[in-house]
C-alpha cells in the first residue's frame, strides 16, 4: 500500500505543470486556490481501490501545508461515480464547470472510459492513479500512472505461467463495460505465447 501511495503522490505531483491554467480566480487562475477533482467509484461495484483519492488528498494536503505552489492552495473534489456511466459524465462536466484545471489520483472504473472524448474536448488533463481500460492508455488527455489493469493481467499470466511454471492457470475476467473488450485481446496474447 505504501508504494501505491508513493505512485499517487507522484501523480499528483505532475498537477503542478497546471497550476497556471485557467482564467477565473477561484479556478487555476493568476489567484485563488487551484481546482483539481477526481472522479472515484465510493459507492455501487467495484470501490476496493477507493483509497487512492484519499491518497492524493493526504498529499495535497501536504503540498498545501508547506504553502502551496507560488502561495496557492488547491481544493480538492472527489466525486462518486457510483459504478455508473450516467454518474461518471455527470461528475467530470461537474468538475469542469466548477473550475477543476485537471483530473488527479482518481480511481474510477468508468472515468477513462466514460470521459476519455470529453476530456479531449475540453482540453483537460486526467492523471489517474488507476487505469481500468484500454481508453485509460489510449487518451492524448489521459496519463495514467499504473500499467493498467489489462496489462497487469497479461503480467499476472505471465508470472504464474512462466515464473511459477503453474500449468493450469485461469483468468477471470469481470463483465463491466469496456474491462472484458480490453482484457481479452491480453488473455488471448498470453494464450498465443
Amino acid at each position: 500500500m505504501k508504494k501505491r501511495a508513493y505512485i499517487v503522490a507522484g501523480a499528483v505531483a505532475m498537477v503542478f505543470a497546471f497550476a497556471g491554467c485557467g482564467s477565473s480566480g477561484t479556478s487555476g487562475g493568476a489567484s485563488g486556490d487551484i481546482q483539481v477533482g477526481a472522479l472515484s467509484t465510493v459507492t455501487g461495484f467495484g470501490t476496493y481501490f477507493s483509497q487512492a483519492s484519499s491518497a492524493a488528498q493526504a498529499y495535497l494536503n501536504y503540498v498545501n501545508a508547506h504553502g502551496g505552489v507560488g502561495g496557492r492552495k488547491f481544493a480538492y473534489t472527489v466525486l462518486d461515480d457510483k459504478a455508473t456511466p450516467a454518474t461518471a459524465a455527470s461528475d467530470a462536466r461537474q468538475l469542469v464547470a466548477n473550475g477543476a484545471v485537471a483530473i488527479v489520483g482518481d480511481a474510477s472504473q468508468l472515468n477513462c472510459l466514460v470521459n476519455s472524448k470529453y476530456y479531449s474536448q475540453v482540453g483537460i488533463a486526467d492523471i489517474p492513479a488507476l487505469g481500468f481500460t484500454s481508453a485509460c492508455f489510449a487518451s492524448p488527455n489521459i496519463s495514467g500512472v499504473d500499467v493498467g489493469l489489462f496489462s497487469g493481467m497479461e503480467l499476472d499470466l505471465v508470472y504464474a505461467s512462466q515464473g511459477l511454471h503453474e500449468k493450469n492457470v485461469c483468468a477471470l475476467v469481470g463483465n463491466l463495460p469496456g474491462y472484458a473488450a480490453a482484457m481479452t485481446p491480453k488473455v488471448q496474447a498470453w494464450q498465443t505465447a
